[in-house]
């Protein structure tokens, strides 16, 4: 499943995002560990799946060391990225080229 997600201020500036509500239950349910793999640079970068930072309790995926870098490097604010659940714990950002981002 892939959802849409728009680098609004917070997230660009902030290096987090939340998981959209109508794909939330895809992602675990619990506070944990989670893993967001950066598209073909294999990058990965491993955080925290938050649900008690939105009032609604869905996933905010937080503390993501060296990610609020790659997003400024990789693209602008208000870019729309596709964002794949592949597993509960794991999820993939396309990166610019296979996205059609900006690739600053």
């Amino acid at each position: 499943m892939i959802f849409k997600l728009t680098l609004h201020s917070a997230y660009y500036k902030g290096g987090f995002f939340n998981a959209r509500r109508d794909f939330d239950d895809l992602i675990r349910q619990d506070e944990g560990e989670i893993t967001v793999s950066a598209g073909t640079e294999d990058l990965t970068f491993v955080g925290k799946v938050d649900r008690t930072a939105n009032k609604n309790g869905t996933a905010r995926i937080r503390n993501l060391k060296g990610f609020k870098q790659w997003l400024q490097k990789n693209y602008r604010q208000d870019d729309v990225l596709d964002v794949e659940i592949v597993a509960p714990n794991l999820l993939k950002i396309k990166t610019p080229t296979q996205n059609g981002g900006t690739n600053i």
